[in-house]
């Protein structure tokens, strides 16, 4: 072994001197060519810009940050280069396998070695790691944008300042500065990153491409992101080698296994790294760029890609429902060669490394650092596109869902049609009483309009019976308005009249009378003339007490009377009996706040419990009724041309816990949107995870027998523009996007129940549970009528 050792020896001194013969490499060169090291220029910086040398502080940090990129880069380099290095000299290596290991190993130090003396020269191995870290945090840049300041160089100030809060988000300072920047500067291309990696760069545009439904642009960007992801991950990867913890080995595998975990610990943190934007972590990033691909290929139509991607996406996150029906939906409407579909070569190679390091960690501080916790399983199998063909009743449904949603698309107008004709001989019977109706409408709203324009000119608002909808901002202002933390004393506000319903109505009855002039007007007119006159019937017996103009913002609307006082309990008993503790929220009672707890109720459930007997199939028909109605009122009013789906529908309650606070300030449900997710500066940014297929959404009231918990309208500056009090039959809609930020106020007291409901035009995302509960309800009553007749 002693002389195997010493000619290995020997073979890397020889081959160490050819280099240098060769490649005219010398110590001497190197150091020639190295000054300083980055912590060493830093602390000169400081020095510097201790005694205001800003010119001195400038040079130095400038340098110190150019050296710092260089140092990582050829280190990350010269690992990366020698990790491939692998031969074997050995004619008998399968029986010599502790030798070839080692071999190999060998030829890899040795490349290391040359690599880094001829990059780098007589950099010492180690950093200042306190400096190090400073640098990682942007710390430097702090500094700079001063001295930039100084020396009237405010562009470049700005740039720096702007880089320090990517990294330090929180530094209201810096936010002010570069505010101040921004005022006295008119380059706009100055707010730069200039430490922005280059993946992140990409996946920024594919996003703003995403948004601007650019599908190419998304499509080049989010895989030019994954190119440059995997050269970062492999960085970020090599500069973990270098690490060891300093522990005392007794032997010589011991020490390896445990420099290697070391190590293994460092890589496991770099998808957090990599993930890092503007100072936090980018919910499931690397899975997203999956997620943006699959969608943007569905959109050019190219559904092999999409398949394949969205079966990559389901590699990260195996449970994510969204992504198996879209799994099944490209698996059934896409080409003949589907069963060839793997997920990603990149990817999968990048999931195999991962899965095994972290089995290895696992056991190594389980075994080498005695730290409690158990061995790392295989989580799950890895998802294949055969278990998306197997033709079970899930992808029958899937079919079904498919067509019926094609049947809906094609030939809506179809099915008004035919639910008109039912009703053809009550609705001319009652086209008289119609028109008395609207004529009493319209002596109520010009007066009201009267009353309205008299009163904007007063400091109060006037009174009313009911408390319908407080507006608490300035009537001059808009934006203006109390913020979220403060307690508003409450304003009575005005029940206004229904105008909608009266317009609706008055264009069904005119489209009717003229629709038998000509034939070829009828038909023309007649698909529209029936769509109005079915929304007018759903509107009948409704009140309209407040539009968007009165709730301040767009697409807003609030109505009475959708329900009746027996179905609102009918749905308060439900509630009662079946509601689940923590639903929707990874069974958290109280997810939003520590004073109430919350309980929710879904529409398969609703299905099953009937199905078990557990609840009466009319209560559970009544479930599904009324949110339908609440779909088909939104549709209506809001005059929604293309069709609308519910995408989600859920009865959720709040109830004070025991011992909360009376003159608390928190929020019942914080101000959001449901398609966007709202950062700190209320920004709304329409990406994954937040729901960004939801286009409409709308609360059904059930009682009031509670205290608190009003519904509120927005605007960005978390300012509040308008309230809502809940009572049985109301109902308030509104459209899912940025314009329309919302929230709960507490609930004081008592017990707060309503329907949630979103809503899409996509079809894809349309509620397949609410379709099986539907179903399953139709069999329990044909059941039952089988059995009557016999």
């Amino acid at each position: 072994m002693a002389q195997f050792i010493s000619s290995i020896s020997i073979v890397f001194t020889v081959t160490i001197s050819y280099y240098i013969l060769i490649l005219g490499v010398t110590p001497v060169q190197s150091y020639l060519a190295f000054e300083k090291t980055y912590d060493e220029l830093y602390q000169e910086g400081m020095k510097a810009y201790s005694r205001e040398g800003w010119k001195d502080t400038i040079n130095l940090l400038e340098k110190a940050i150019s050296e710092f990129k260089f140092y990582r880069y050829q280190l990350t380099s010269c690992r990366i280069k020698c990790n491939n290095v692998s031969r074997v000299s050995f004619t008998n290596a399968n029986e010599l396998t502790e030798l070839t290991f080692f071999e190999s190993v060998f030829f890899q130090a040795e490349c290391l070695r040359r690599c880094k003396f001829q990059n780098l020269g007589n950099r010492p191995e180690t950093m200042n790691q306190e400096v190090t870290e400073k640098f990682l945090g942007r710390i430097p840049y702090s500094y700079l944008q001063f001295a930039y300041f100084k020396d009237f160089q405010y562009d470049k100030a700005m740039s720096a300042a702007y880089t320090y809060l990517q990294g330090n988000p929180q530094d209201d300072i810096m936010k002010s500065n570069l505010e101040y920047y921004e005022s006295i500067s008119a380059s706009k291309e100055a707010f730069v990153d200039l430490e922005q990696e280059l993946h992140q760069a990409h996946f920024r545009k594919g996003l703003d491409y995403y948004q601007a439904q650019n599908w190419t642009g998304v499509i080049y960007e989010m895989e030019e992101s994954l190119k440059a992801y995997w050269v970062a991950d492999l960085e970020c990867r090599a500069l973990c080698e270098g690490k060891c913890d300093d522990r005392d080995f007794l032997d010589l595998y011991e020490a390896i296994s445990n420099h290697y975990a070391s190590t293994l610990h460092c890589k496991e943190g770099c998808e957090s790294v990599l993930a890092n934007f503007e100072g936090a972590e980018y919910e499931k990033y690397l899975p997203q760029h999956f997620h943006f691909l699959q969608f943007a290929y569905f959109k050019v139509e190219n559904l092999i890609n999409a398949a394949q991607n969205a079966l990559t996406y389901l590699l990260f996150s195996p449970e994510d429902e969204v992504m198996k029906s879209n799994m099944r939906y490209y698996l059934h409407v896409g080409a003949d060669d589907k069963q060839d579909i793997q997920p990603r070569e990149d990817a999968d190679l990048y999931y195999n490394r991962i899965l095994m390091e972290k089995k290895m960690l696992a056991y190594a501080r389980m075994k080498f650092w005695g730290e409690d916790g158990d061995m790392y399983d295989d989580p799950y199998e890895k998802p294949t596109v055969d278990e998306y063909m197997e033709e079970d009743d899930n992808n029958k449904e899937i079919e079904e869902l498919i067509e019926r949603g094609k049947e809906l698309e094609n030939a809506r107008d179809k099915y008004s049609e035919d639910l008109d004709e039912e009703d053809d001989e009550d609705d001319e019977d009652d086209n008289e009483r119609k028109e008395d109706n609207i004529k009493e409408e319209s002596k109520e709203n010009k007066a009201y309009e009267k009353e309205k324009k008299s009163e904007d000119n007063k400091k109060d608002i006037g009174k009313e019976e009911d408390d319908v909808v407080v507006d608490i901002s300035d009537k001059n202002s808009e934006d203006n308005g109390h913020f979220l933390g403060e307690r508003p004393s409450q304003s009575p506000g005005e029940e206004k009249t229904g105008e909608r319903t009266k317009n609706i109505q008055k264009r069904a009855v005119d489209d009717n009378k003229n629709g038998g002039k000509e034939d070829a007007e009828k038909k023309v007119s007649s698909r529209k003339a029936k769509k109005l006159k079915k929304a007018a019937a759903l509107l009948q017996g409704l009140k309209i007490v407040e539009n968007g103009v009165s709730l301040k913002g767009e697409n807003r609307v609030v109505a009475d009377s959708l329900t009746t006082a027996d179905e609102c309990q009918m749905l308060m008993d439900l509630a009662q009996m079946n509601t689940i503790l923590g639903d929707g929220y990874d069974d958290d009672p109280n997810p939003h706040t520590p004073f109430e707890k919350f309980e929710g109720l879904s529409v398969l459930l609703v299905a099953m419990n009937a199905r078990a007997r557990k609840i009466p199939h009319s209560m559970a028909q009544a479930y599904l009724d009324l949110s339908e109605r609440a779909r088909a009122f939104t549709e209506s009013y809001f005059n929604l041309t293309r069709p609308l789906y519910h995408s989600y529908t859920h009865l959720a309650c709040r109830t004070t816990e025991p011992g909360a606070p009376a003159d608390r300030q928190d929020l019942s449900h914080p101000v959001h949107a449901d398609n966007c997710q709202l950062d700190e500066d209320g920004n709304c940014h329409k990406v994954p995870p937040a729901f960004v297929w939801r286009d409409w959404s709308a609360i059904m009231y059930l009682g009031d027998n509670f205290e608190g918990g009003e519904f509120i309208f927005s605007n960005n500056k978390l300012q509040v523009q308008s309230q809502v009090k809940p009572k049985c039959g109301r109902i308030v809609a509104f459209s899912a996007g940025k314009e329309n930020l919302h929230g709960v106020l507490p609930v004081l007291s008592g017990r707060r129940c309503a329907m949630a409901l979103w809503f899409t035009h996509d079809l894809r995302y349309m509620e397949l549970n609410r379709y099986k509960a539907q179903k399953m309800l139709s069999n329990m009553l044909e059941e039952k009528n089988r059995k009557t007749e016999l």
